[in-house]
C-alpha cells in the first residue's frame, strides 16, 4: 500500500518536500517571533529611547508576518499535493472498479439505477487525506500549530 502510495505520488515529490521546507520556516520564524518579543518586553522595562527598541519592534512585527505567511504557504501547497493525490488514487479505483465487471457492461448499482456506487470515494477520501497530508504539515505539529 505505501509502495503505491508513493508511486502515485511520484510526479508531485518537490510538493512535500517544499511543504516540510515551509512548515520549518514558519516554525523559525515562530521561536524568533517569542526571542525577539521576549527580549522587546524586558527591554522595554527599562524605559530606554524609543529608538533604542525601534529594531526589535520591527523584527517582532517582520517575523509575525513571516510566522503566518509560510504557515499558510505551507497549507495551500500541501493540501494541493494531497488533492492531487487523491485525484489519482480515484481514477485509479474507478478503472479497477470498472474492469471488476464480469460481463463487460458497465457496473451499476442496483439500488440507484445509473449510479456507480459511492463507496470507492469514501474510501479514496480517506486514504488521500491521510497519505497527502503527512508531507508538511508534521513539521507544524511538532512546533505545535
Amino acid at each position: 500500500m505505501v509502495r503505491r502510495l508513493s508511486e502515485l505520488a511520484a510526479p508531485d515529490l518537490a510538493q512535500p518536500a517544499t511543504g516540510t521546507g515551509l512548515g520549518v520556516l514558519a516554525v523559525g520564524s515562530g521561536v524568533a517571533l517569542m526571542a525577539a518579543a521576549a527580549w522587546l518586553i524586558s527591554a522595554a522595562a527599562l524605559q530606554p529611547a524609543l529608538f533604542t527598541l525601534t529594531t526589535a519592534i520591527v523584527a517582532v512585527r517582520a517575523f509575525a508576518i513571516g510566522r503566518a505567511g509560510f504557515r499558510y504557504a505551507e497549507r495551500l501547497v500541501s493540501h494541493d499535493f494531497a488533492v492531487r493525490l487523491l485525484a489519482r488514487i480515484r481514477v485509479l479505483a474507478y478503472r479497477r472498479l470498472g474492469r471488476t465487471d464480469p460481463a463487460g457492461q458497465e457496473l451499476r448499482d442496483r439500488n440507484r439505477a445509473g449510479r456507480r456506487p459511492r463507496f470507492p470515494v469514501r474510501r479514496t477520501s480517506r486514504l488521500g487525506l491521510a497519505g497527502g497530508r503527512r508531507g508538511g504539515g508534521a513539521v507544524g505539529r511538532l512546533g505545535g500549530h
